[in-house]
């Protein structure tokens, strides 16, 4: 009887079991790089974070400790504020040796860390009768406003630095016969909306004399003070807008930086000069179709303070203008008929124009 010789068979893996392809290993080496670039971001901006917060701290208590100095100069005597108005940004007053990092962009030292301060000391009117409204009780309506900002070593882009301030009251020994030599300056900024005179806050205000140069900023009732010692026949202070960050304003004449000039003050007085239709810039581009008898637009302010009419040439079909006081023109091209365009504070208008 003949045999049969079977030749065995292996058996056949099953697929679980046959082992990664090489395509399997690429991509599993490939998550593992992802997972670990993405776990270092992650510890490098836990660690960054936490340095930063701990820098915060270390700024937060020098921005106190500089409001506390600045309280005690202001509560001991009535000439308190002014030591601290000259100058009126003070770069790393009160730095102590203990404290002294021995680096000059950040020489204050706490904790390790690297810091800089910078303090700001501008007036502020308070109460009814200050200086904007020529109230009698001017150096008692003067509070001081001191602002502390401070930043340090190894800041990021994108972090911000330690403000803080704080409003001091008036000394109760200023009151108005006390002000001997010095003159007070309540300036007022308005401006004009929906034909009612508003304040404007946050206007930058610059006083200018013979030995004095400060600027302050206008508050909620659109006030700056300048308090100044002047001799016994005075003398000549001018006074000049700088308007309000990035934002551009201009007054009726489109002057973006006003000043009022040889503006006389008096040992012992107290004047409130006012700056009148100070609003933000509006501007016009005009869109000209067809053939005009001109080559130039014109605009004509209609407002009751009207100014003197404004011209742009027409170039390409577009004629623009800006620092434009946001008021009610009349616009026209040559002979055609006048057309009414109304610009509020801030815009930026576009308007066509098409020639039969």
């Amino acid at each position: 009887m003949n045999r049969i010789a079977r030749r065995r068979q292996p058996h056949a893996l099953p697929r679980n079991d046959a082992g990664m392809t090489l395509v399997e290993v690429v991509v599993t080496i490939l998550l593992l790089a992802i997972l670990t670039a993405t776990a270092g971001i992650l510890v490098a901006r836990t660690t960054a974070r936490t340095v930063d917060n701990r820098a915060r701290i270390g700024a937060s208590a020098l921005a106190q400790r500089e409001l506390d100095l600045a309280a005690t100069v202001i509560s001991a005597s009535a000439d308190g504020v002014e030591s601290l108005l000259n100058p009126q940004t003070a770069i790393n007053p009160n730095l102590t040796d203990a404290m002294a990092s021995g680096d000059d962009e950040y020489p204050f030292q706490l904790g390790g860390q690297k810091f800089r301060v910078e303090r700001t000391v501008e007036r502020r009117a308070i109460g009814s009768g200050s200086p904007c409204q020529g109230g009698t009780g001017a150096a008692q309506q003067l509070a001081a406003l001191v602002q502390v900002r401070v930043t340090w070593a190894g800041m990021g882009p994108t972090t911000r630095p330690h403000i803080t301030s704080a409003l001091f009251p008036p000394h109760a020994g200023a009151a108005a016969e006390a002000l001997g030599n010095r003159a007070v300056i309540g300036v007022k900024v308005t401006g004009v909306s929906d034909s009612a005179s508003t304040a404007r806050p946050g206007i930058r205000v610059r006083a200018a004399a013979p030995g004095f140069r400060q600027e302050a900023v206008t508050d909620s009732r659109g006030c700056a003070v300048f308090v100044m010692e002047t001799p016994t026949e005075g003398f000549d202070v001018e006074l000049t807008l700088l308007g309000q960050g990035s934002n551009t304003y201009v007054n009726l004449a489109r002057e973006a930086e006003p000043t009022l000039t040889e503006y006389h003050v008096t040992a012992g007085s107290s004047r409130n000069p006012v700056f009148e239709n100070y609003d933000r810039a509006a501007s016009l581009v005009v869109k000209v179709e067809g053939t005009p008898d001109a080559d130039e637009v014109t605009i004509t302010p209609l407002s009751s303070a009207a100014g003197d009419e404004i011209t742009a040439p027409i170039v390409d079909g577009i004629a623009e203008f800006d620092r434009l006081h946001p008021s009610t023109y009349g616009l026209r091209i040559g002979s055609s008929t006048p057309i009414s365009i109304t610009l509020t504070p801030g815009e930026r208008l576009t308007e066509e124009v098409v020639i039969p």
